[in-house]
């Protein structure tokens, strides 16, 4: 899989931007898990990602289109057709959407699934890979065990993002295209045409280069920890966690202080004195010690957590 540093040379306005560091451990996982994993499909689905994203940039299609635009990037639906594509410039990018997108208006081969009035827009491109249309949708959603008409937005997430995109790019057969080597027949499965090949080469060479860089050494990690494929250095067993330790001293130390706040009453009283003062003591020291061990038991159970899904 590619490292972060790796991502960083591919998509730098990403990097800059932070977006990596919500990006990179779902698509890469998601890149391991869909069989994009050699150089060539590497670097051709992240050089689509690239251009179809602006780095990882748009959760949505951007869909405000001039009629200048509609007509150079959709000729086949406009030609002979008066000044359609200027009107729905005006109306905006929802009309624009349900027109283009509505497979009354698209050719054979090209169709979405889309058959009601506003599906266009509703399943208009979203997520890493820009997936777009009901058909691609219902067919996503139905393979991770959802149902087909779950809420498209899901896929502005990360974690459901990467996912759409790489099934997307794995069902439509482009890992088997990269392999052969033809980038332009990836990018008409992926886009329907060849809009902005030009960029989408630039990003190509870009991440051959990045790919084919040699992952720089780097010190072996401390001893009791082990460095994941991911590059992030993790302790073995949780037990030897400084935290998971430091929590277990605290609850031990609340455990006993709680006991000698509920038995105080009783030794005082035992001594002569007002035992009613020592309950109230004892109350107050039972309900810090009740606060400290939640607190405590709260960055037990994170810590957890945050072993459990590897990153820490």
């Amino acid at each position: 899989m590619p490292t972060k540093d790796q991502l960083a040379a591919i998509m730098p306005l990403a990097a800059k931007a932070g977006r990596l560091d919500v990006w990179y451990k779902p698509l890469t996982k998601e890149m391991a898990g869909h069989a994009i994993t050699t150089p060539a499909r590497e670097a051709m689905f992240l050089a689509n990602v690239a251009e179809e994203t602006g780095e990882l940039a748009a959760r949505e299609e951007n869909l405000s289109y001039s009629g200048a635009r509609l007509r150079q990037v959709f000729p086949s639906m406009f030609e002979g057709r008066g000044n359609l594509a200027e009107d729905l410039a005006a109306q905006g990018p929802q009309a624009i959407a349900n027109y283009i997108y509505a497979d009354r208006n698209r050719p054979v081969g090209y169709k979405l699934g889309n058959i009601n009035p506003d599906d266009g827009w509703r399943y208009r491109g979203r997520g890493p890979m820009q997936l777009t249309g009901r058909a691609n949708y219902e067919r996503f959603f139905l393979a991770i065990g959802m149902p087909a008409d779950s809420d498209p937005d899901l896929v502005l997430g990360p974690d459901v993002g990467a996912r759409s995109a790489c099934h997307f790019w794995q069902a439509a057969g482009c890992n088997e295209i990269a392999d052969s080597g033809d980038f332009a027949a990836v990018v008409k499965r992926v886009n329907g045409g060849h809009i902005n090949l030009a960029l989408r080469l630039k990003y190509l060479e870009r991440a051959k280069a990045a790919l084919a860089a040699p992952v720089p050494d780097v010190a072996d990690p401390p001893p009791g920890t082990e460095r994941k494929p991911d590059g992030n250095v993790m302790i073995r067993d949780i037990k030897e966690s400084t935290i998971i330790q430091d929590s277990n001293k605290g609850l031990s130390v609340t455990t006993v202080t709680a006991v000698m706040g509920a038995s105080a009453p009783v030794i005082t009283a035992t001594a002569g004195m007002d035992w009613r003062l020592a309950a109230v003591l004892g109350a107050v020291v039972l309900i810090a010690g009740g606060a400290i061990a939640f607190y405590q038991l709260r960055i037990k159970r994170a810590r957890l957590a945050m072993f459990r899904d590897g990153v820490a």
